[in-house]
């Protein structure tokens, strides 16, 4: 966290007094799902993430590395993909991942998140 980037001196002060209380915000096993929009939203694939620890207050850094579980989705759509794009009809792709992940911090619960981001792939 930067609280140096909130401009104003309240809001920033009051920031910094959660944060110094919350100083760790834990995530618990997740699974992120990656699908195909345009193509019926057929499953890629689905990673599951372990349980991540991050530090958040003000001017602290946590480095975060971690290994996923991958599990390869329907094979038909994902050949349907393959086919197309040997047969040069993909212009672009746009992959959507989704994931719902629980957090707390130290023994409060902060509810589950529910994620989701879009990509497009395009070019040669």
């Amino acid at each position: 966290m930067d609280g140096s980037k909130v401009k104003n001196k309240p809001v920033r002060d009051l920031g910094r007094f959660g944060t110094w209380i919350a100083r760790r915000v834990e995530s618990k096993e997740s699974r992120v799902e990656v699908s195909l929009p345009e193509y019926g939203n057929v499953v890629l694939g689905t990673a599951t993430i372990p349980p991540i620890e991050v530090d958040v207050r003000d001017g602290h850094i946590t480095q975060v590395d971690f290994v996923a579980d991958l599990t390869p989705g329907k094979f038909e759509g994902i050949r349907k993909l393959a086919n197309d794009w040997i047969d040069g009809r993909v212009g672009h792709l746009r992959v959507m991942g989704k994931a719902s992940v629980p957090l707390k911090s130290g023994v409060f619960s902060l509810g589950t998140r529910n994620l989701k981001q879009s990509m497009v792939f395009s070019g040669q």
